[in-house]
């Protein structure tokens, strides 16, 4: 289930929602509303590689070359989780592998190793 948590507190349950408090679009509709993520895979990565991936889609190269590609949808989490769903699951595959090794690496190694990736991939 992919929600945000409201309240925590160490003499308390954690108040968790699954409503978007960003988004200005009705929760009538479904779309300001967080919902279960079905089907996909999920990676542990490291937290700082997470924070990585929270960036805006420009700084962050691995997400940006495979972008250009491989349709694929991402959620991350704040805990190390990450959740990659593609219409394909070597798509899947490709993707959970690209991100967790370009976290060591600069923009130019992530791209050759995307396309390198890629490559062996047929795409």
């Amino acid at each position: 289930m992919y929600c945000r948590v409201v309240s925590a507190s160490k003499d308390l349950e954690p108040e968790l929602s699954c409503e978007s408090p960003m988004s200005r679009k009705s929760w009538v509709t479904g779309e300001s509303v967080f919902n279960e993520l079905k089907g996909g895979m999920v990676v542990d990565c490291s937290l700082s590689l997470c924070a990585q991936l929270l960036l805006p889609d420009d700084s962050c190269p691995v997400l940006r070359f495979l972008g250009r590609r491989v349709p694929f949808e991402l959620a991350v989490g704040v805990n190390g989780r990450v959740w990659v769903n593609a219409a394909r699951k070597r798509h899947m595959v490709l993707v959970a592998n690209a991100i967790k090794n370009a976290e060591h690496l600069n923009e130019h190694q992530t791209r050759v190793m995307v396309g390198r990736l890629l490559e062996l991939a047929g795409l």
